[in-house]
């Protein structure tokens, strides 16, 4: 007799700690990730230098918006418009740029990425 009340003792157990652990994810925050955007004016060309060493130059009527978490756990951008980067080389992060349905992957060089809305690709 005194097996079968371990038995049941430990059934019980393992179901208020499966109850437990649910609870506990379920009053958890959700995580929301805050971005910094930065943009040129028609007409101009804007200048930024990002946390990883990367340089970015914005051309007219363009925008790059990038997690303000940025090089933390990743080195991901995104960009409408276009821009010229200077990408600081790190093999451990890729620096990827989404823009519009395309999506760039580099380690560290430099290139011009033109992606405004109204052009055709």
């Amino acid at each position: 007799e005194l097996t079968w009340f371990i038995k049941v003792a430990a059934v019980i157990l393992l179901f208020a700690g499966i109850g437990a652990s649910i609870y506990q994810l379920k009053d958890r925050p959700a995580t929301s990730v805050t971005y910094a955007e930065f943009k040129s004016e028609h007409g101009k060309i804007k200048k930024i230098k990002l946390a990883d060493g990367t340089f970015v130059t914005l051309n007219s009527a363009s925008s790059l918006k990038l997690p303000t978490d940025f090089n933390s756990k990743s080195r991901f951008v995104q960009l409408e418009g276009e821009a010229f980067f200077d990408v600081a080389k790190n093999v451990k992060k890729p620096f990827i740029i989404q823009s519009g349905d395309a999506r760039i992957k580099v380690l560290g060089t430099s290139f011009n990425v033109k992606a405004y809305k109204e052009d055709k690709l």
